[in-house]
């Protein structure tokens, strides 16, 4: 809650308050005497004269702190590693996203790492990146380990639903993705390593960008996600999509570059193959069973807290 009210001090004539007009002659204290008004009131006041009251102090800080506004909700970055809200918080918006789940096995993951960690000894910067299992052949890790992380292709751009829109919003693109509108799953798998920067030029981000499948992910932006988002006043994606997932990112526009990237394309140091990264996901992408070839069975959303998986044909 925003301060009540922060008063200053005045003695000015401005600050005074008439109290005859305020609260009138039916008052007790301005009807107990004729020429003073006393007793109750505790003070002397001419009959006649205007009575000026002192304006109250400002609240005290550990009385507000009691209070906090709920409207002035501050993010920390350190709780969403590292990242900075760039669309301000709006009371009753719920960021709202559509896109194919990336589920990589244990071959797709181990690559995923290693990329990471070689682009981390070239970047400007600390790359943020989802954790990746531990390895079960450690002692002290008898444990199971835990599913790999999940990435995701995005079919909309960041576009915010009130809530009575929400479940409207999900019908209209599930009756839009039933197998009877000829939306079926399809095989998608990625040929290059390259880097973006956010809409608002505040992050970059390293990408494996699709490319078996790019034709089907268009498709169904186009004709299914797009009139969707239109019909609810939010933008339309991108002319030209790059559809990819990102892999690591970091709080700086610069900090992944075009010599990061080449480094990456032509560094065996890393990677399992003599012609670097690049030349080993096209190898891996080239065998339908080694793991980095995926299938999109459904579109998922997410509206605030709440998920729909919307099963493809």
């Amino acid at each position: 809650m925003a301060s009540l009210v922060n008063y200053s001090s005045s003695s000015s004539s401005d600050a005074d308050i008439d109290i005859e007009e305020q609260i009138g002659r039916s008052s007790p204290c301005s009807s107990r005497l004729p020429n003073t008004v006393t007793s109750d009131c505790q003070s002397k006041t001419p009959v006649g004269e205007k009575r000026k009251f002192g304006l109250p102090v400002a609240l005290p800080s550990t009385f507000l702190a009691l209070f906090p506004d709920k409207r002035a909700r501050r993010d920390n970055p350190a709780d969403h590693q590292d990242r900075v809200r760039t669309t301000p918080h709006v009371e009753g918006n719920w960021a709202t996203h559509v896109y194919i789940e990336v589920q990589p096995d244990d071959n797709c993951a181990d690559f995923i790492e290693r990329l990471v960690s070689q682009a981390q000894l070239q970047a400007q910067g600390p790359l943020v990146t989802n954790s990746l299992p531990p390895p079960t052949n450690r002692p002290d890790n008898p444990s199971p380990p835990s599913p790999p992380p999940s990435y995701h292709i995005s079919l909309c751009r960041p576009a915010f639903l009130k809530v009575f829109q929400i479940e409207p919003f999900v019908t209209h693109l599930r009756r839009l993705l039933q197998p009877q509108m000829s939306t079926f799953a399809f095989d998608f798998s990625f040929n290059a390593i390259d880097y973006l920067v956010n809409d608002e030029q505040t992050r970059s981000f390293l990408i494996l960008e699709v490319g078996l499948g790019h034709a089907d992910l268009e498709h169904l932006v186009r004709t299914r996600v797009d009139p969707v988002m239109r019909a609810f006043r939010q933008p339309a994606y991108y002319d030209e999509p790059r559809f990819h997932i990102s892999v690591a990112s970091v709080n700086d526009p610069t900090a992944i570059d075009d010599g990061l990237i080449q480094t990456l394309k032509g560094n065996s140091g890393g990677s399992s193959k003599p012609g670097g990264f690049e030349t080993e996901l096209l190898s891996e992408a080239a065998q339908p069973q080694s793991g980095f070839v995926f299938r999109a069975e459904s579109v998922k959303c997410r509206i605030g807290n709440r998920y729909f998986d919307i099963p493809l044909g």
